[in-house]
């Protein structure tokens, strides 16, 4: 009976999870036009920045609602007054909202190009000026880094999840090293982040949402100049060996990373 009626409380928050987000995702389409007019007042990061303060409170909302518990580690690596490229695991699409609702800065994601024929969701990804990568095809993957890349150069940060997909079991998969292009074409510093339990709050391929322990870690920036000068399959290395470290796996080696 206690397991029929945790389910059942499963269902309930996942209905108020998914009903609050859709609520304002199209209840705040007004404020999103508005921010966009407003790019062209008061330039385009200010008004991103706007922007981000309120779904930055929306992400806190929905993570509370879905029954997270949150640990949040290392938030003095968050660089303060420079544009980042945050990079990380992705283990659920529950990632997206852990990481908007605790890191403040101002910040796009590189998504992947089927979000751009999902209604309502797509003015939201362009408005915070996301970029949409089509995997599995080069050319106009590495013209979403390029794209990305210049975003990044105006001043903007972006989060990046280089495995490109979500992992079936939170076992590090594949980093692929083209993506992380985008942080040193854009000049950028870099800061890799775990997120351990997001997996088992929304499972791949799984709807209902569960309540459960969350470790979000902030790791170590790498500076600009080190980015810069690193060969980017040395880089995805270093990242996806600091990330597996903070998630007590095995460090594969070198030869194994693989370009976009």
């Amino acid at each position: 009976r206690a397991r029929e009626r945790g389910k059942q409380m499963n269902i309930i928050r996942s209905i108020l999870t998914y009903g609050f987000a859709g609520i304002v995702m199209v209840g705040a389409l007004p404020y999103l036009w508005y921010i966009n007019r407003m790019k062209e007042k008061i330039g385009e990061i200010p008004a991103l920045e706007r922007l981000n303060k309120l779904v930055n409170i929306y992400a806190k909302i929905i993570v509370k609602l879905s029954g997270a518990k949150v640990e949040v580690k290392g938030a003095e690596n968050l660089p303060e007054g420079k544009t980042v490229v945050y990079v990380g695991n992705h283990q659920s699409n529950f990632d997206i909202p852990i990481v908007v609702a605790h890191i403040k800065q101002a910040k796009g994601f590189v998504v992947k190009d089927e979000l751009s024929r999902v209604p309502v969701i797509k003015h939201w990804i362009a408005g915070l000026n996301c970029v949409f990568i089509a995997r599995g095809e080069g050319r106009k993957a590495l013209e979403a880094i390029s794209k990305g890349s210049k975003i990044v150069k105006a001043g903007y940060s972006m989060v990046i999840f280089p495995e490109g997909t979500r992992s079936i079991d939170g076992h590090l998969g594949e980093f692929k090293a083209g993506s992380l292009k985008l942080a040193v074409k854009g000049g950028a510093t870099v800061v890799p982040f775990a997120v351990n339990g997001a997996k088992d709050i929304m499972p791949r391929n799984k709807i209902i949402l569960r309540p459960a322990k969350v470790t979000f870690t902030i790791l170590p920036p790498i500076p600009a100049e080190e980015v810069a000068a690193m060969d980017t399959k040395v880089l995805a290395h270093n990242i996806k060996s600091a990330i597996a470290k903070e998630l007590g796996q095995e460090v594969e080696p070198l030869g194994k990373n693989a370009d976009l």
